[in-house]
């Protein structure tokens, strides 16, 4: 189990800290995963149209990418 967030995560044993949107270090935290969770997000249905597109569809397409690239199954 691998964390990926913007802040170190708690009481993860294997934690990788950085943006969604840098395709780097996305790529890097995919090395060695067998699956991926993509759980970030705003809920805020009045959120800025660029927090949707930022965080929202390019953020999404950074895991998508990165995981393929990395050989990610699941």
């Amino acid at each position: 189990f691998r964390c990926f967030d913007r802040v170190r995560t708690r009481n993860a044993k294997d934690v990788r800290v950085g943006n969604i949107r840098n395709f780097k270090a996305v790529l890097n935290a995919m090395k060695g995963v067998d699956a991926v969770i993509h759980l970030a997000a705003n809920r805020d249905r009045a959120q800025p149209w660029n927090e949707v597109f930022t965080n929202g569809i390019e953020g999404t397409y950074t895991v998508f990418e990165a995981a393929r690239q990395a050989g990610v199954k699941q």
